[in-house]
């Protein structure tokens, strides 16, 4: 604790600048859930359908892994342990390592990569850097978290690159049936996991000081039900998109853009409509509403929306290609 004690001045120092407050906000939106809601799609159906996959996996697992990782070293967040910090960006989950961090170095350094551009790798190092230093500044994080962060993800970005291609021929080549169990495996693996690191640390109770911020939220599953789900919803659309749901998504800007409309008023219908409708109590309801929610939000967005577009002659057909 006295190592965390000692970055508080720091923190304390940023956020005596308050004229940044504004610019901090806006670039930490860059590793919100919301800004990955927007990002995902956009890249899926308006730039390069399969790199779209792909950064959706890469973001998703990355995130998993991140939530893991909380859970197992319940770490404190800033505001947690010194009233001097503003909670600028309050959060009830814990603080090492960073998922802005850790996804942000997953995701721009992948589409840095897919650009193949100089500039690109300039752009994706200066918007983790700053999206980094906004985690500090808003007190939702210590410099160590999103330094650990930075190498959990470049690590988890290394080892992606390095057998994802490998793991999608060998997914590619099973049966329909034998994919979506594979999807429903991973999926239930790590919610299982999950649930069996919440009961290890539970002989560990968080201090007494931090539950006016978390109130055992902390440790809840929900986080990990959501990307579990969404994995299983993204893999078995995979699944079942290759098999009469692909589309180019090339095409002039005007029908690009009416693809992203349309295709988005899915996703938010299905994230914030049926977040607003589903009970979250008791929790196993609430974690199984959760789950099936994202999972059917990726679904549509890699399989569902795709028909859709199909049928509305909004994107061409592709008959040949790997998923």
């Amino acid at each position: 604790m006295a190592f965390l004690q000692s970055q508080l001045s720091w923190i304390i120092a940023l956020q005596s600048m308050s004229a940044f407050a504004p610019l901090m906000q806006a670039l930490t939106f860059l590793g919100n859930e919301e800004f990955f809601l927007l990002l995902l799609p956009l890249m899926l159906w308006c730039v390069d359908r399969r790199a779209g996959v792909r950064l959706g996996l890469l973001v998703l697992a990355c995130d998993t892994l991140c939530f893991l990782l909380k859970l197992a070293i319940h770490a404190p967040r800033p505001y947690w342990i010194d009233a001097r910090i503003q909670p600028l960006a309050a959060d009830t989950s814990y603080g090492l390592p960073s998922s802005h961090a850790q996804n942000g170095v997953a995701a721009w350094f992948f589409l840095a990569g897919l650009s193949r551009k100089r500039w690109a790798w300039f752009a994706a190092a200066t918007t983790i850097f700053l999206v980094g230093l906004s985690r500090v500044y808003l007190g939702a994080h210590f410099p160590t978290d999103v330094l650990g962060g930075w190498i959990v993800g470049a690590l988890f970005l290394a080892a992606f690159v390095r057998l994802e291609p490998a793991a999608r021929r060998w997914f590619c080549a099973l049966s329909l049936s034998q994919q979506v169990a594979v999807a429903l495996g991973v999926a239930m693996g790590l919610l299982l996991l999950g649930s069996v690191l919440r009961v290890f640390i539970s002989g560990a109770p968080d201090p007494a000081a931090w539950h006016r911020f978390t109130v055992d939220e902390s440790r809840s599953l929900e986080a990990l039900a959501s990307r579990s789900g969404a994995l299983f919803g993204l893999l078995a659309g995979v699944a079942l998109a290759g098999r009469g749901a692909r589309f180019a998504a090339d095409g002039p800007l005007p029908l690009r853009a009416a693809r992203f409309v349309v295709g988005i008023i899915g996703v938010l219908l299905l994230w914030r409509g049926l977040g607003n409708i589903l009970p979250r109590e008791p929790e196993a309801a609430g974690l199984l509403f959760r789950f099936a929610r994202y999972a059917l939000m990726t679904w549509w967005v890699v399989h569902l929306a795709p028909l859709l577009f199909l049928k509305m002659r909004l994107a061409r057909p592709v008959h040949t290609g790997e998923v």
